[in-house]
């Protein structure tokens, strides 16, 4: 698993549009809004991305998989925060490379 670490503005939605072009993966982003934010900035570097999609319809299962071949977390950290009904999450684990 690949980590985009960046401050505010330091152009995380971007590369992580750039890695779902390269990879054929879809990107999972908070809401609706950010959906259209994410599909806009892929549009303007001229990439060919599969439209992203929301968490709930990530987490519903309302995608569709053929040919997908990963998917790309956009700020887990405020989805971390908003499964927790809003409390911040003081740290979190993962297991990797």
């Amino acid at each position: 698993m690949e980590w985009i670490i960046l401050p505010r503005q330091g152009g995380k939605t971007t590369r992580a549009v750039k890695l779902a072009a390269e990879r054929y993966a879809y990107i999972v982003a908070a809401d609706a809004q950010r959906v259209e934010h994410i599909a806009s900035v892929a549009k303007k570097a001229g990439l060919d991305i599969p439209f992203p999609i929301t968490f709930a319809e990530f987490m519903s299962g309302r995608f569709h998989r053929r040919g997908i071949k990963a998917s790309i977390i956009e700020d887990v950290d405020e989805l971390l925060c908003r499964m927790a009904g809003g409390v911040p999450v003081m740290a979190a684990t993962a297991t990797g490379e």
